[in-house]
């Protein structure tokens, strides 16, 4: 199910008054946990109705990184072109347990369009970050609307730290990593 934002008006309107979007949609989905993979990249689909000025990047640490592992966050277009990213970023991954971890990112996202929300995960010092995720129950989930990079859900990346400026081919992800598009 796509995820969307009517405008900022309406969205401030939305239960919690949240600004901005979930990627995956994992309203109908069961949380689970995702231990980081070195040097991999994970990618969520979202949809925008109107548009949305992007401010950052959020995700949950359920367990901290064991070292000052690095991150990267980044929103690609539906042909897998980088539209933004935070570049490699230490000290987002090991802040803690249970709490949430941000990384700024600036971009304009015009409406009526599929992106990306993509993570990545440099390399892992002793033990990696295991951040909040979403279920899926099978990869199969990630292509219920089509199995093309385009329709996927949610998919990864392998050797894509920091986030390269294009991505395809990608494979399917059963416990995408819960990410919130920030937004004003």
């Amino acid at each position: 199910m796509p995820v969307w934002v009517r405008n900022v008006s309406q969205a401030a309107l939305r239960p919690g008054g949240r600004l901005g979007v979930l990627a995956p949609d994992e309203t109908q989905l069961s949380h689970t946990t995702l231990t980081l993979t070195a040097n991999q990249a994970y990618l969520n689909r979202f949809y925008l109705v109107d548009p949305l000025a992007v401010v950052s990047i959020a995700f949950v640490i359920t367990t901290a990184a064991g070292s000052n592992d690095s991150c990267d966050v980044g929103i690609y277009d539906s042909a897998g072109n980088r539209l933004a990213s935070a570049g490699a970023t230490a000290g987002k991954l090991n802040t803690g347990s249970n709490v949430v971890s941000s990384v700024a990112l600036s971009v304009n996202l015009p409406g009526n369009s599929v992106y990306f929300a993509a993570l990545s995960c440099g390399a892992v010092g002793s033990t990696a970050a295991i951040l909040l995720g979403s279920n899926n129950g099978s990869t199969a989930y990630s292509s219920l609307w089509g199995a093309t990079d385009t329709n996927m859900i949610a998919g990864y990346k392998s050797a894509a730290h920091p986030l390269p400026s294009t991505v395809t081919s990608k494979g399917t992800q059963q416990f995408p990593p819960l990410l919130a598009v920030r937004g004003t």
